[in-house]
């Protein structure tokens, strides 16, 4: 894998008068040239997530294909594993893969079970969590869920036999979703959820360490390997407010989504009136073996190309500064950052780039 530093991307963010921006310390992360898999020849269905061993091995699982794969540190295929199916090794609806504690791969799927393997792919066993969903594993005793409730989505951790351990952040169901009769008098809910501005709960994990949080609060949870609470990643600052511009377009993703479904008039202006005023704090979290990495939701959220913030703090919950990427990774590791991209002709590959962060010592 290329490890030299070729390209310097721009990546400090430039700080106005919203108090968002204001006197926050800036770092620049210097990135690599790409190493790309799935560009030129077709590889990759879907990317659903992205993980890395000691070794600087990584592992790609394709949602579509129901299937992970390994690459070595170059980027050679070295195997793949698993097929639709309901059988030991099996997937149905992969969302996350995970490297453990124990160096062994978890397959956590979208919903009920996570599937552990060794690193050749071999099938160890299924741990099933019934009605739980967007798994995620913390530990080997110990996984992260949601489930639904009449009225909302609750945020768990949850043992081996699926009994609550802790509940965590939960998400009314009025906060993306509008009742309306459907052809026949029915009244049907009609959901539509924006991460730019709706409550969204939010799961990452490296080998030891997972968090937990809510992205309309600034509160991140840091758990350990039993999924003890051991710190808090906090930022006293307000969220930003959706101008006029973003919410006209806002409005106009509505509009089309709601469109192409069919769904009556009524509830695409339901869903109008849900936009809040202000924007959530974050819609992704990273954690490598040193930092974590919040993601925040751009200034502008209708240019397309608009950079994206990203708070960086330490794993004993300094604040460390804000910098900025052009895009979003995935998964970050020691050494390098996975971006999920999308070719011109719609294609999806993965862009791998080491990085290096640069504190910058103020004026």
């Amino acid at each position: 894998m290329k490890s030299f530093f070729l390209c310097v991307l721009v990546v400090v963010i430039f700080l106005g008068t919203n108090p968002i921006r204001a006197e926050v310390p800036s770092i620049t992360i210097i990135l690599s040239d790409p190493l790309e898999l799935g560009s030129e020849t077709y590889l990759f269905s879907s990317i659903s997530s992205v993980c890395e061993d000691e070794y600087g091995n990584f592992y790609v699982l394709d949602r579509m294909e129901r299937k992970a794969l390994k690459f070595d540190p170059k980027g050679n295929l070295i195997l793949s594993f698993g097929q639709k199916g309901q059988g030991p090794g099996d997937f149905q609806s992969p969302g996350r893969i995970i490297v453990t504690k124990q160096g062994h791969l978890a397959v956590c799927e979208d919903m009920y079970d996570i599937s552990f393997h060794r690193t050749d792919g071999t099938f160890i066993k299924r741990v099933h969590l019934s009605n739980r969903l967007a798994l995620g594993y913390i530990g080997e005793n110990i996984y992260y869920a949601w489930s639904w409730g009449p009225e909302d989505q609750q945020q768990v951790t949850v043992d081996p036999n699926n009994k609550i351990v802790k509940k965590y952040y939960s998400v009314s169901k009025n906060s993306f979703s509008v009742s309306a009769p459907d052809e026949s008098g029915r009244m049907v809910m009609f959901s539509y959820s924006s991460d730019i501005y709706a409550p969204e709960l939010l799961f990452a994990h490296n080998a030891s360490l997972s968090a937990v949080a809510k992205s309309t609060v600034y509160e991140i949870i840091l758990l350990d390997s039993k999924g003890n609470e051991i710190k808090y990643l906090k930022r006293d600052i307000q969220p930003e407010k959706i101008d006029q511009k973003e919410r006209d377009y806002l409005k106009k993703e509505i509009k089309d989504y709601a469109d192409q479904r069919g769904w009556p008039p009524k509830v695409t202006h339901g869903l109008y009136d849900l936009i809040p005023r202000n924007k959530a704090f974050f819609n992704h979290i990273c954690l490598s073996d040193q930092y974590a990495f919040v993601f925040r939701i751009p200034e502008d959220i209708s240019k397309k190309k608009s950079p994206i913030p990203v708070d960086v703090f330490s794993l004993n919950g300094n604040f460390l500064g804000t910098a900025g990427l052009p895009s979003q990774p995935e998964h970050i590791s020691k050494n390098h950052m996975y971006f999920i991209e999308t070719d011109e002709k719609g294609n999806v590959y993965l862009s791998v780039k080491s990085y290096k962060i640069r504190f910058n010592s103020p004026e």
